[in-house]
């Protein structure tokens, strides 16, 4: 959470005024591989951090499969061990999660 927290706050420093008010694309490639043959896309943080809220809402252990995976990176292994799962329950959580959140931060 707090690697989230600092990249979630850099992107937002980066929009203000002072730094020229744009918003600048951040490339995650561990959420662009959800998209077939895109392996340069850049995304959004802040668009990211939002999609995980919302995806937190509806599937919270994706949402902290995502949080373990892309901030902390944790193995499946470690994940599986942390929320008490096994290790096909992380992948298939992971794989729909970047699904999920690479549809909602491309629209």
């Amino acid at each position: 959470m707090a690697m989230r927290r600092i990249l979630i706050d850099h992107a937002e420093a980066r929009m203000t005024l002072k730094r020229g008010g744009q918003r600048r694309r951040e490339g995650l490639s561990a959420v662009d591989a959800a998209a077939p043959g895109s392996d340069t896309s850049p995304i959004d943080t802040i668009a990211l951090n939002e999609a995980l809220e919302e995806l937190a809402a509806t599937c919270p252990r994706q949402a902290e499969v995502v949080n373990l995976r892309f901030f902390a990176g944790l193995n499946d292994a470690d994940i599986a061990e942390m929320l008490a799962v096994s290790d096909k329950t992380v992948r298939r959580d992971w794989a729909c999660a970047r699904l999920w959140l690479f549809d909602r931060i491309k629209n």
